[in-house]
């Protein structure tokens, strides 16, 4: 693996775009980033008898994002990369997770899910309550999302806060909430937006709240808003009741992931 240079960035793009479904987030970065952000990195690695890119790795802030379309990826450069950097997550598709997890031992916890494209999104009573969060809301949304195990493992506030703010004010990011005598009880957000690509993830209810179904209400304002600006809407799901409420709506399932989460 070697760091990728700017010569090297539409033929990794192309690489990439052709396996969509396996590599939304590092597609959408490299594309509207290139090399420039400081809080991401980029390396590459080509088949020696063809020089073909074979595996693409992108390191944004502390996580790390991995593709590739062969079975001869170095895995070992991984490894001692993400020991090396202590990255507290990697992600990628269901196989190439498999294998690192493989050489990582209990280091690191894995978790699989499913990848799926939204295509439509019953709407419900209540949108009206739905707004627009500004910057000045980050750090209240970043205190919500943490208090959900689920991204407690991913996340720490003030580095969510950190990425939030910067996915909004460089347009590649947008979040909606639900407010209740002034707090934020509901949230979701566009984790990645370039073009007409689009990642939704930062769904989060509080805990006093989740027996009504703002949960439903902020996801149908989000996802349908996408739709009308003709998005194509991705969202990656663990919860195999999130699946199944994702089959019952007919969204297709384009691709399976993991992740690696590292062991506190």
């Amino acid at each position: 693996m070697k760091e990728a240079r700017e010569c090297d960035i539409a033929e990794v793009l192309e690489f990439l775009k052709n396996n969509i479904a396996d590599s939304i987030y590092m597609y959408i970065d490299i594309k509207k980033y290139g090399l420039s952000n400081p809080n991401m990195a980029v390396w590459i690695d080509r088949d020696q008898k063809n020089n073909q890119l074979k595996a693409v790795v992108m390191k944004y802030y502390d996580s790390m994002q991995i593709f590739s379309d062969s079975s001869d990826w170095n895995t070992e450069w991984l490894r001692e990369k993400m020991l090396k950097e202590d990255v507290s997550m990697v992600s990628g598709r269901e196989d190439l997770i498999q294998e690192l997890a493989a050489v990582l031992g209990s280091r690191y916890n894995s978790a699989f899910g499913m990848v799926y494209q939204l295509k439509s999104y019953r709407q419900f009573d209540g949108l009206e309550e739905v707004e627009h969060a500004t910057l000045e809301d980050m750090e209240e949304i970043a205190r919500l999302i943490c208090t959900d195990e689920a991204f407690q493992v991913n996340y720490q506030v003030k580095k969510l806060e950190q990425q939030l703010r910067e996915r909004m004010s460089s347009g590649m990011g947008r979040s909606v909430v639900i407010r209740k005598n002034g707090r934020i009880i509901a949230h979701i957000a566009t984790y990645a937006e370039f073009e007409n690509i689009v990642v939704t993830s930062g769904l989060i209810v509080h805990p006093d709240y989740r027996k009504g179904s703002y949960g439903f209400i902020i996801e149908s304002f989000l996802v349908n808003e996408l739709l009308q600006e003709s998005k194509d809407v991705y969202t990656f799901i663990l919860d195999p009741k999130r699946a199944a409420l994702m089959n019952a709506m007919g969204a297709d399932l384009c691709g399976r992931y993991g992740k690696l989460t590292l062991n506190k």
